[in-house]
């Protein structure tokens, strides 16, 4: 939210969240760049900037101030009259409370947070689970996501070399150690995706379950465990050995501008996922590139997929970044020098602005995967790269501009 407002009318308050002096909620984490605030609720996976009288409430709360405390602090602060203050600080807490970021006697409850997704990836039992039946007979070489090592086997001959191909950039190097594995299996009511003795979902043929295989694989880059890094939902590319994130939801054209650079010449490091370690560098997950559909209207001539094509994802265009030019090792480490936030703008030359750092570190929060494993470490890192490095907005049509002002921008160049 820009700045706490008033709450919406409603016939009937809402009954207190808490008993007790209003006090910060557990979890939420806060970061000060100048002299504003930024919240972010874990739970919902909020971000909330707070204007100036705002943040010295949530600061005063933090200190441990009780409300006629907190009231006379003010009050004395901005020489405002206490009464007058006393009503402010009620309607701030309230609101607060709202978003869940304030619990205390006589405020309101907040909405619930969302709840944990069912069925995922992240809840899959260790690698040493015992297999609940015959294991696959033709195993797949084992990959990387992030750095959790992941086995793969299936009951197909043609699908293992298939998803051999597929999930080559990804392919860990030997002695790696495995913390995940899965089967493939076909049965009579469709292909199955187990773990152990698990069965984790049931696909209809062989394109979806290989497609299952890519997302989770993502899933399980998103939430590395131990949460010793921050993921992004990222593409990113290394020119000149520095790596500029392209961070943004689905459909911001991320995939397609990073898969324009590289066939520029720059180094593949992600179109989906990006680890940052503490250090400020960026981990590479080179997953297979994917794209829309017609993209080759967009991108002209990309590699052939003419090979399996009874296996071929039915909704993506999926491309092998080797393919195109050169792409890191899975898990290699190279240092951030920018992120650029591009969006598709029909005609647009390549224009870019770049964020105030307040408005840099709400962008990198809104993408985000992990800041609830990761913590208080994983916001202070994403506010740093939002102070210490150029974040750049970037409108994207034409490539061929695009792909010059991106690197413009991690040369140092001028940006308007």
């Amino acid at each position: 939210m820009a700045e706490p407002s008033a709450p919406p009318s409603s016939p009937e308050p809402a009954p207190p969240s808490t008993t007790g002096p209003p006090s910060p909620s557990p979890g939420v984490l806060a970061a000060t760049i100048g002299d504003e605030l930024v919240l972010y609720d874990p739970d919902r996976g909020r971000a909330h900037r707070l204007n100036r009288s705002a943040a010295a409430v949530w600061e005063g709360l933090q200190a441990g101030l009780s409300g006629d405390e907190l009231v006379a602090v003010l009050a004395d602060a901005f020489a405002v009259d206490p009464a007058a203050v006393a009503t402010d600080v009620a309607t701030m807490l309230d609101v607060l409370a709202g978003e869940g970021l304030v619990a205390g006697a006589g405020l309101r409850a907040p909405a619930p947070a969302p709840p944990p997704v069912q069925g995922s990836w992240l809840t899959l039992p260790p690698a040493d689970e015992p297999p609940g039946q015959a294991p696959a007979p033709h195993p797949v070489p084992p990959v990387l996501a992030l750095h959790t090592g992941v086995e793969l086997a299936t009951s197909s001959a043609e699908v293992s070399a298939y998803l051999g191909e597929l999930l080559a950039p990804l392919r860990a190097p030997a002695g790696t150690a495995v913390e995940r594995r899965f089967e493939l299996v076909s049965e009579p009511g469709g292909v199955e995706l187990r773990t152990g003795d698990k069965l984790l979902r049931t696909a209809i043929d062989w394109p979806i379950a290989i497609r299952q295989v890519v997302i989770g694989l993502n899933h399980l880059a998103a939430h590395p465990d131990p949460a010793d890094l921050v993921t992004v939902h990222a593409g990113a590319v290394a020119i000149d050995g520095r790596v500029v994130l392209l961070a943004g939801e689905p459909g911001a054209g991320k995939s397609t501008l990073v898969t324009a650079l590289v066939a520029d010449g720059a180094t593949y490091l992600s179109d989906e996922v990006v680890g940052l370690a503490d250090d400020g560098t960026a981990v590479a997950f080179p997953k297979v590139i994917a794209l829309e559909l017609d993209a080759e209207g967009v991108l002209g001539e990309l590699p052939s997929d003419d090979a399996h094509p009874d296996l071929r994802d039915r909704h993506q265009r999926l491309v092998d970044p080797h393919a195109l030019g050169v792409a890191a090792a899975p898990g290699t480490t190279l240092p951030l020098a920018a992120v650029v936030l591009p969006t598709y703008v029909p005609g647009a030359l390549g224009a870019a602005t770049a964020c105030d750092p307040v408005e840099a570190l709400l962008a990198l929060l809104a993408n985000a995967f992990n800041l609830a494993e990761r913590g208080a470490p994983g916001l202070a890192l994403l506010a740093d790269v939002a102070v210490s490095l150029p974040v750049v907005r970037l409108e994207v049509d034409d490539l061929t501009a695009a792909v010059a002002t991106v690197r413009s921008i991690v040369a140092g160049g001028e940006h308007s």
